[in-house]
C-alpha cells in the first residue's frame, strides 16, 4: 500500500514537473493568441480567393453535408479537410461564420503552433531554457507566421499537422510499435487532406524509415 501511494505521488510530482517546464509555452501561446486576435479585431481576418472557396464550401457542409463552392460548384482545385475543420467549428459555435470567427480560429491555431513548437524543445537530448525561449520569440514575432495566420488560408492548419507530425513520428522511433505507426499515418493522411503539400510528410516518413538504423531491411520493405 505505501510502495502504491509513493508510486502515485512520483507520478504526480512528475505531472506537475512537466506543467512547469510547460508554462512559459503557455504563456507565449497566450500572448500568440492575442496578437492574431488584437490585429484582426477591427478590420477582421484577411480573405482571399482561397479563403472564400474554404468559408463557403465549410457553410456548405454544415449546413447541407456538400462540398459546393459559392459559386455552386463542387470544390475541386483544394483539398477537403481544412473546409471540413472550418464546417466542425461552425458546428460547435453554434452556427458562426468563418470570416467572423476567423480572429478566434486563427489566434488559437496559431497559440498551438507556438506551444508545440516550445513543447518540441524540452524533448531535446539537451534541453536548454534559454534556447527554448528564443524558439518562442522567434516563432511568436515572426512577421512570415504573423501575416500567414491574419488570412484564412488552410496553411494555418498544416503548419500545426506538420509539427504533430513530427511528434507523433518521434514516438514511433522509440517504441517501434504499429499504433505508433498507424497514428503517423493518419496525421500524414489529413496533412495531405489539408494541402498537395502534406505528401511531403508521406517522403519524409518514407525517408526517416531508409534512414532508421534499429529496422532491418524486411521490416522496412513490409
Amino acid at each position: 500500500m505505501a510502495k502504491r501511494n509513493s508510486n502515485n505521488n512520483r507520478r504526480a510530482t512528475s505531472a506537475i514537473g512537466r506543467s512547469l517546464r510547460n508554462a512559459d509555452c503557455l504563456i507565449a501561446a497566450a500572448a500568440g493568441f492575442f496578437i492574431i486576435w488584437m490585429f484582426a479585431r477591427y478590420s477582421g481576418i484577411g480573405i482571399s480567393p482561397d479563403s472564400i472557396m474554404y468559408a463557403s464550401t465549410a457553410q456548405n457542409l454544415h449546413d447541407h453535408f456538400s462540398i459546393i463552392t459559392f459559386n455552386g460548384k463542387p470544390l475541386t482545385f483544394f483539398p477537403v479537410f481544412y473546409p471540413f475543420f472550418l464546417s466542425i467549428v461552425i458546428f460547435i459555435s453554434g452556427g458562426a461564420n468563418p470570416v467572423s470567427a476567423g480572429p478566434v480560429i486563427n489566434g488559437i491555431l496559431f497559440g498551438a503552433v507556438i506551444f508545440l513548437s516550445g513543447w518540441i524543445t524540452t524533448r531535446f537530448k539537451s534541453p536548454s531554457l534559454v534556447y527554448k525561449w528564443l524558439i518562442l520569440l522567434a516563432v511568436l514575432l515572426s512577421p512570415a507566421m504573423l501575416q500567414i495566420y491574419m488570412y484564412l488560408w488552410s496553411e494555418t492548419l498544416f503548419i500545426v499537422e506538420i509539427l504533430i507530425f513530427v511528434i507523433v513520428y518521434r514516438q514511433y522511433l522509440q517504441t517501434h510499435t504499429f499504433k505508433a505507426l498507424a497514428v503517423a499515418a493518419i496525421v500524414a493522411a489529413i496533412g495531405c487532406s489539408t494541402r498537395y503539400a502534406g505528401v511531403t510528410l508521406v517522403g519524409a516518413g518514407g525517408l526517416l524509415f531508409l534512414i532508421d538504423r534499429d529496422l532491418h531491411g524486411k521490416k522496412k520493405l513490409v
